[in-house]
């Protein structure tokens, strides 16, 4: 399972408090990749993994918390990497 892509997205937060933080794309086994999947910030500091958008607003990913909070780690870790890299 890996992280690919993560890319840091500097938007303000909806008028509740939810604060976009990165776009992504997970990749849970070699060759096969989820596209467009976003990590929030809720308003009490919880963070929430939503998958690519889906036409009829049925959820197209979901996740074992334990597996959620794993891929919130890693998606994390990678957006400060990208402002490391971006920052050079």
């Amino acid at each position: 399972m890996r992280i690919r892509n993560a890319r840091r997205l500097n938007m303000e937060p909806t008028p509740r408090g939810f604060l976009t933080l990165a776009r992504f794309e997970f990749e849970p086994v070699a060759g096969v990749v989820i596209y467009d999947c976003i990590l929030i910030q809720a308003p009490d500091g919880r963070y929430l993994v939503y998958g690519p958008p889906a036409k009829n607003n049925a959820p197209i990913l979901s996740l074992d918390p334990a597996l959620r909070r794993e891929l919130i780690e890693m998606t994390l870790q990678g957006i400060e990497n990208d402002k490391h890299c971006a920052a050079a």
